[in-house]
């Protein structure tokens, strides 16, 4: 039997857990694995199993209702967080297709600004606004030194 060890990971609540591997192999009837990945899973594991064989019990001095009502908010919390997050998700797409709709506009009043007879592609307001003016551009033309031939000498 292996000795070693497993590690879990929930990104929802960042919780790192570790158990032993001889534990990996629960029996099927026990409704309580001993490691559990998040909060909520054990939370609702937990109501599941008192519900099932002992509603009427008094655990830890509370009934399943206090417990139901106790557990509550981690639960509602989570739900609100992933409304937030859709929310959220929404926003940001709002806002890619403003910024694209700007991005047009940005682009139309810059080439009008260069198109322009008192300002043009060569003006101070075009390089202003971090577009290199016409003046200011190199004309990509590579003039290569050339080499000299060596000199040879006649024997």
């Amino acid at each position: 039997m292996a000795r070693g060890r497993i590690c879990l990971r929930n990104s929802e609540d960042s919780l790192f857990l570790s158990r032993p591997l001889r534990f990996t192999n629960l029996l099927p009837f026990n409704p309580m694995p001993r490691v559990f990945v998040s909060v909520v899973d054990q939370i609702q594991t937990l109501r599941l199993a008192w519900r099932e064989y002992s509603p009427d019990a008094v655990i830890s001095g509370m009934t399943l209702a206090e417990f139901e009502a106790a557990t509550a908010e981690p639960l509602d919390l989570r739900k609100e967080i992933s409304r937030l997050n859709i929310e959220l998700s929404s926003a940001r797409a709002k806002r890619d297709d403003a910024d694209l709709a700007t991005r047009k506009l940005v682009e139309s009043v810059v080439y009008a600004i260069k198109g322009m007879p008192e300002n043009g592609g060569n003006s101070v307001l075009y390089g202003l606004l971090g577009y290199v003016r016409d003046s200011e551009k190199k004309t990509g033309r590579v003039r290569r030194k050339r080499q000299s031939p060596p000199d040879l000498e006649v024997l």
